[in-house]
């Protein structure tokens, strides 16, 4: 019995270190991530920045704000004053999920669901 017991200490000691050392994604989002075809990059600061740089032939900067709505929820807000080419303009409200340590997904949802697939660079 008291090996059971033993065991069972162990066990659940375990799991309350490892739910307390699991990243929120507030900590996990920062960083700079790129796509999936290598075609854009966004980076997200702790101070709520978010810069977005689509590559072409010229580079396509846009600089908003970012905020945590939900769990895992964020309202992203590209100011009418982001460069006219740049194609995200306005507020956007993604879903967050991370499918591997260091992959991201950004998810939208309305009449067409886009999913957006990111790996961290940085």
């Amino acid at each position: 019995m008291n090996k059971f017991k033993y065991l069972l200490i162990i066990f659940l000691f375990s799991l309350f270190i490892n739910s307390g050392c699991a990243q929120n994604p507030e900590n996990q989002i920062l960083g700079k991530w790129e796509d999936e075809y290598g075609r854009s990059t966004t980076e997200f600061f702790k101070d709520g920045t978010i810069i977005t740089i689509h590559k072409r032939e010229e580079p396509i900067k846009g600089i908003g704000k970012y905020k945590f709505i939900g769990e895992k929820v964020i309202k992203v807000d590209y100011p009418p004053e982001v460069d006219q080419k740049f194609p995200l303009h306005g507020t956007h409200i993604f879903e967050v999920k991370f499918p591997d340590k260091d992959k991201l997904a950004l998810i939208v949802y309305g009449d067409n669901i886009k999913l957006y697939n990111y790996s961290k660079i940085k």
